[in-house]
């Protein structure tokens, strides 16, 4: 229990070499944070084999520790990198006067907009799911664009009008 309670040696692989033989007594050497449990009389040969397992054991988890500490540098780091490229993304696409959304075919259905057709449209957010993206379209082309968005060809093209945030319906381009 002392060696686990601070951190320069909590690691410390504890093996109880021990007299006491009951079931109870390895049961509660076990609970108490040892690693293994081996009862006299101590065979030289079973000592050093579980000696060497635990010492190999600690020595994988250091290395998985390495391992993962690697993977979570590379994942913020690949995070930030994209981050950066969405941003420049958003610019891009603003200063084109184009906007991109993604429709991703569920079950459930994910809609996704880029920053400049939110704004483009008066939104104060993109809807959050495609249906309420279809409350938006003008009912007599909401047939059309479900049709668009379960399509199986490779591209498609459709001609529709939306309503922007004022209330006013204005025609759009789909293409996907």
């Amino acid at each position: 229990a002392a060696l686990r309670s601070t951190p320069e040696t909590a690691g410390i692989p504890v093996i109880f070499l021990t007299a006491l033989d009951s079931a109870e007594d390895e049961q509660a050497g076990l609970e108490e944070g040892a690693v293994d449990y081996i009862a006299k009389p101590i065979r030289p040969a079973v000592l050093l084999a579980r000696v060497k397992v635990q010492l190999e054991l600690q020595r994988s988890r250091r290395m998985l520790a390495a391992q993962n500490a690697d993977l979570a540098a590379e994942v913020h780091h690949r995070q930030e990198q994209n981050t950066a490229l969405s941003e420049r993304l958003e610019l891009t696409l603003a200063a084109s006067g184009l906007a991109v959304w993604e429709y991703h075919p569920g079950p459930p259905g994910r809609l996704h907009w880029s920053v400049s057709l939110s704004e483009a449209f008066g939104l104060a957010c993109e809807p959050a799911t495609p249906e309420q993206w279809l409350a938006l379209m003008h009912p007599d082309d909401r047939a059309r664009l479900s049709e668009f968005l379960d399509t199986k060809q490779d591209i498609v093209h459709l001609e529709c009008r939306m309503q922007d945030g004022d209330g006013h319906w204005r025609w759009i381009e789909l293409q996907g």
